[in-house]
């Protein structure tokens, strides 16, 4: 039974019902992977009270989720993974501000063959756990992780009897680790020594495969479970194993990286510095100012009596002390000790001889950063069909540092030949005049200074260039084809030619209302033709069988919209329920040109649909059968002139000539067919 049916009881029942959420409960952190009711995915928040109560409060939405995550050292660090939302990949190790949401990747996880399945802080060794499962061989694995570096190292293999399968890992502040087995529903101890993992006993709880997180409240000692099958939020008798649930998790939420803020401080010690600020140093010095407010008050709200030391320490590594600073006063500091470029985040703090307290400033880049990529870049086809690029140059690096102005230049490569157009361009502006062929283009821009190159910027694609030469084939299984053919759909009914993968075709699907036929064109690019030569038109076209026969007309044109295509060339009705070849001679008569071949389905109501692929337009010398048509007194045009038995056949043209090319020698039957004859 759905839970969501108890809450209209809620108020009635209120005494029988578990006290769930009557008491003040404590903030828990975590990344929303799912909730029916919430749109939204990232850094979520609710109470240990009331875990129903979900809100999204750092957005994520760059297409990546978290398998795992956990708190430590002033950040929220994170195992990021690529999903198609059936199986995860490793992407990532990165860490995140929850104060501002900021995140910077730490390292690139992608060639990782090991999936994280829980992480957990050990605050007595100051040292970050991971598990996982190798499906190959049958073992879980205890995992540690450099939070500088995002270097894992196998711990141990964690040993049981029967290779269990842990989905969940928490710490205590002592340093004990615990988990959860998927097998069967036990609750562990781990032994960070050995890897030897001893059963405690069974929560209770129902234990699904999904990714779930467990974390301690270490003010409380309490142990909290997230079991995202079916939602539920439980604490955990580290002594028994023993599940209580407290409540519901979100509506079927699914939450993993559990972190509860806590505070270990004494109230005597020093509350952390106020209005901390860093300042890069000018024009890519490497150095940084640092500006702060000393604390005037105590961890617990009262006038501050001794503070004793400010340590200042630069990506955790202790780079300044300043000793007995005076209360409540403005302070600054120059650093003026780095040796290269780089993102640097400083973290003061605060003691004396009750304790001590710590903040973080916003990760800042120092140095000369390379620069970003150019924004706002447009591509435009000009009245020639050259290419014409415009985009704002960067102000700021990569990193968001100071990057060289004066020395700023662009690299311009175009896409899909990989021309590198300009390589030290000055300008915000360009036109690429050396198209030869028409085609879908692309362009990517990056911006280049002194110091190497920085952020690539690229365009969409656009077709480009005057016309396509002969031979000229195309299969409609690549963006890049179906984007030189004009999609029209004539009647505006919403079904119209679109690219099929199965079978790898165009494909026009019918109107499902059963009343509206087709009127859909499908008109190529412009293509050079000369006068005085023989083409031919070849493709495969199928349609769903003697039952739906599709009504598929082949023109020549001379421009791209409809009434452009004047010249029928053949009108076929398709039956064929496998790809069958069509064939046909362009007129003879063409003056030299661009011309634009279509093909118009104009299928009757309550039809199927028709593929189209592997098209060919190409000169052929061979010989031919050439002629005109006439009544006896008067040419003929729109006569049907087949080769009986071979599949060639074309049109007669206004002035009732005709050829059929390319043919081997020997004898052949003509046919000539037109309605009323």
């Amino acid at each position: 039974m759905k839970r969501r049916i108890l809450l209209c009881l809620a108020t009635c029942l209120a005494m029988l019902l578990p006290a769930w959420g009557q008491t003040a409960g404590r903030d828990v952190y975590g990344w929303l992977r799912y909730d029916e009711m919430l749109p939204d995915v990232g850094i979520c928040k609710f109470l240990t009270s009331n875990a129903e109560n979900i809100s999204v409060v750092h957005p994520q939405t760059d297409g990546l989720t978290a398998c795992a995550g956990a708190f430590a050292n002033g950040y929220y660090y994170l195992y990021l993974c690529k999903t198609d939302g059936y199986t995860e990949t490793p992407y990532s190790f990165s860490r995140m501000d929850l104060n501002t949401g900021q995140m910077e990747q730490i390292a690139d996880y992608q060639s990782m063959d090991v999936l994280f399945l829980d992480m957990a802080y050990d605050y007595s060794t100051q040292t970050m756990y991971a598990i996982s499962y190798d499906d190959y061989n049958y073992v879980a694995n205890l995992h540690t992780i450099d939070l500088q570096t995002g270097t894992a190292s196998v711990a141990h293999t964690i040993a049981t009897e029967y290779g269990n399968k842990f989905v969940t890992l928490a710490c205590s502040y002592e340093g004990q680790l615990y988990a959860i087995d998927v097998d069967f529903g036990e609750f562990w101890s781990i032994n960070k020594q050995t890897g030897a993992a001893t059963s405690i006993g069974y929560p209770g709880a129902r234990v699904g495969s999904s990714l779930q997180s467990m974390e301690f409240d270490h003010e409380t000692g309490d142990l909290y479970y997230a079991a995202n099958d079916e939602g539920y939020w439980y604490s955990i008798d580290v002594e028994t194993g023993t599940a209580q649930q407290i409540g519901y998790l979100g509506f079927y939420a699914q939450v993993v990286g559990l972190y509860i803020p806590f505070a270990m401080t004494d109230n005597d010690a020093p509350a952390a510095v106020s209005d901390l600020a860093v300042t890069p140093g000018a024009n890519g010095a490497l150095s940084a100012t640092l500006s702060w407010k000393n604390p005037s008050l105590d961890y617990g709200g009262d006038p501050l009596d001794s503070l004793a030391r400010i340590a200042i320490y630069r990506n955790d590594a202790l780079v300044h002390t300043i000793d007995n600073p005076a209360i409540g006063t403005p302070a600054t500091w120059e650093d003026t000790g780095m040796t290269e470029a780089g993102m640097v985040t400083y973290r003061l703090v605060t003691a004396n001889d009750k304790g001590e307290n710590s903040i973080n400033a916003t990760p800042v880049f120092i140095g000369r950063d390379l620069p970003a990529a150019p924004a706002q870049v447009t591509l435009a086809a000009t009245d020639a069909g050259d290419a014409h690029l415009t985009w704002t140059a960067p102000t700021a690096g990569m990193n968001g540092g100071w990057i060289d102005s004066e020395s700023l230049a662009y690299a311009i490569t175009r896409l899909p030949d990989s021309l590198v157009l300009e390589e030290n361009f000055k300008g915000t502006e360009y036109t690429d005049t050396s198209i030869e062929n028409l085609a879908a283009y692309s362009y990517q821009v990056q911006a280049v200074t002194s110091d190497g190159k920085g952020g690539i910027a690229s365009t969409d694609k656009v077709v480009l260039g005057s016309a396509l030469t002969l031979p000229y084939n195309c299969t409609f299984t690549t963006e890049d084809e179906f984007l030189l053919w004009n999609i029209i759909d004539n009647n505006q009914d919403g079904a119209t030619w679109k690219p099929e993968t199965m079978p790898p075709s165009v494909r026009y699907y019918y109107n499902e209302d059963g009343e509206t036929g087709a009127d859909d064109w499908l008109i190529s690019s412009p293509i050079r033709l000369e006068a005085g030569r023989n083409y031919r038109l070849s493709f495969y076209m199928k349609s769903q069988g003697e039952d739906y026969p599709e009504k598929v007309d082949v023109y020549l044109g001379t421009g791209a919209a409809v009434a452009d295509q004047s010249t029928l060339l053949q009108a076929y009705t398709v039956t064929n329920y496998d790809f069958q070849e069509y064939s046909l001679m362009l007129p003879a008569d063409l003056a030299s040109g661009n011309y634009h071949v279509s093909f118009h389905c104009h299928s009757d109501p309550n039809m199927y649909d028709v593929n189209i692929k592997d098209l060919l337009l190409e000169e052929v010398s061979q010989g031919g059968i050439a002629g005109v048509v006439t009544d006896g007194t008067q040419p003929l045009d729109a006569v049907t002139v087949t080769l009986v038995g071979t599949g060639h056949s074309t049109l007669s043209n206004a002035e009732g000539q005709y050829v059929l090319a390319e043919l081997p020698d020997g004898d052949y039957t003509v046919r000539f067919e037109k309605e009323g004859y």
